[in-house]
Parts: structure tokens; C-alpha cells; sequence
């Protein structure tokens, strides 16, 4: 395997580690137990409390396009929590949920070096917390089948999963599609500052996502954040 993990007692954010250090080299992976400021997409906090797990994974040449890491990363997650017998969605465009909460989230930053991008894949996944009394929305491996994950071995195994992920995107899709926890919900999707309803559709081959809007018009949406449509 091509990537080396370096672990960390305690660290402010694993993507800034990289950020800060982009003479390291390439796949390198930043991981700890103790991250105290991490950020999530939006900028919201993406702590890693007691139990959680977070690491980055620096790309200086990603073998898939950078747009597709977050669903990709996605896909080598559920893959990962799969084979040990969870039943994982992936949520658009950076979610793994377990029993409909999220359990783990995707950060994927660019990091211009000269004539160059760098991209740094940051994850958070909420291993062994068993009680989440802020976020009623999350949830942990631990709290879905009450047992303990070691978070080395886990670590490896993702990383087995997300190289052969991103070396085979076309079949990479294929699961995406099947494990897709949008398809057929109605949604509510933050676009850019617009709020705008509609049937989730699945994701196309360029990893946009397709909403019917309820004037009948597809849209194919690049970005932004997307939660389910709450009815009365």
C-alpha cells in the first residue's frame, strides 16, 4: 500500500498538519484520536472528542478527478464499515450515515504549491463515542452495534478500500449509486445561498446530483447541502 500513517497524540485539525507541511510526501496520512479544532464543510466544527477518529490523506496527484474524492472517500468508508457488517448510505456530497445519522464526514481541500494543486481528504469518523447529547443527528459504530472498534486496524482497512476506490471509479459509481441515501427523498437543498425543494434523483456520472424541481425541470446541482424535506 502507498500510504504512510503518521499518528498524532493531539492536534488542532489534520488537514491544517498537512497544510502546514506540504513538503511531506505524497499520501502521506495524518491521523489522531484528539483533534481540537477541525472544521467540517461551511466551516462548522468537526471536533474529535473521546472515541472519534480523524485523519487526512495528502494527494499530490490523485489518480481520480478532484471533484469525485469526497464521494469516492465515501464510497471506500462504506466499504470499510460494510465488512464489518454495518449497513452504511452515502449522503451527498460527503456523508456516511449508519440507521439514518451520520457517522462520518468528508472534507476535501485544495492547496496551491507554485504551478501546482495539492488536495488534502480529511475525515472524521465517529468510532467508540457512545452518546452524542448535542447532536441527536450523529451517531457512532460503537452506539450501532455496541462494540468496541480498534482504530488502527480500521484505518488500514479504509485504506486498502479507498486506493483500489480511486484506481477503479466506473464500479466506484456503480456502489455509489446502490448505496445512495438521498435517491427518491424529497429534499430541501442550500445551493449557493438559494433554498430549493425537490426529488432527489440519484448522482450522475460527474457526481452532480439530480433534482427533480417541482416544476418538472432536472437540475444538476455541483454543490452545496442537502437535508431531507421534513413533512407535516
Amino acid at each position: 500500500m502507498a500510504y504512510s500513517v503518521r499518528w498524532i497524540d493531539s492536534v488542532d485539525s489534520t488537514n491544517l498538519y498537512l497544510k502546514t507541511h506540504p513538503d511531506l510526501p505524497d499520501k502521506q496520512v495524518i491521523a489522531t484520536l484528539d483533534q481540537t479544532a477541525g472544521r467540517g464543510r461551511l466551516g462548522r466544527g468537526w471536533d474529535c472528542p473521546k472515541g472519534g477518529l480523524a485523519f487526512s490523506i495528502l494527494e499530490k496527484d490523485p489518480p481520480a478527478k478532484p471533484s469525485f474524492l469526497p464521494l469516492l472517500s465515501g464510497v471506500a468508508l462504506s466499504k470499510t464499515m460494510e465488512k464489518r457488517g454495518y449497513l452504511p448510505s452515502i449522503k451527498w456530497p460527503n456523508d456516511v450515515y449508519l440507521s439514518g445519522k451520520k457517522a462520518a464526514g468528508i472534507l476535501v481541500e485544495g492547496l496551491s504549491e507554485g504551478p501546482k494543486t495539492l488536495y488534502i481528504v480529511g475525515i472524521g469518523v465517529n468510532l467508540n463515542q457512545d452518546a452524542f447529547p448535542s447532536l441527536p443527528g450523529a451517531t457512532s459504530l460503537f452506539l450501532e452495534k455496541k462494540e468496541a472498534v480498534e482504530p488502527e486496524p480500521f484505518l488500514e482497512e479504509f485504506l486498502s478500500a479507498y486506493e483500489e476506490t480511486l484506481l477503479d471509479p466506473s464500479s466506484s459509481l456503480a456502489y455509489l449509486r446502490e448505496h445512495d441515501f438521498l435517491k427518491g427523498k424529497r429534499i430541501t437543498l442550500n445551493y449557493y445561498g438559494e433554498g430549493i425543494q425537490g426529488k432527489s434523483l440519484g448522482i450522475d456520472e460527474d457526481g452532480e446530483l439530480l433534482l427533480l424541481a417541482p416544476n418538472g425541470d432536472v437540475k444538476k446541482i455541483s454543490s452545496g447541502e442537502a437535508s431531507l424535506l421534513r413533512t407535516k
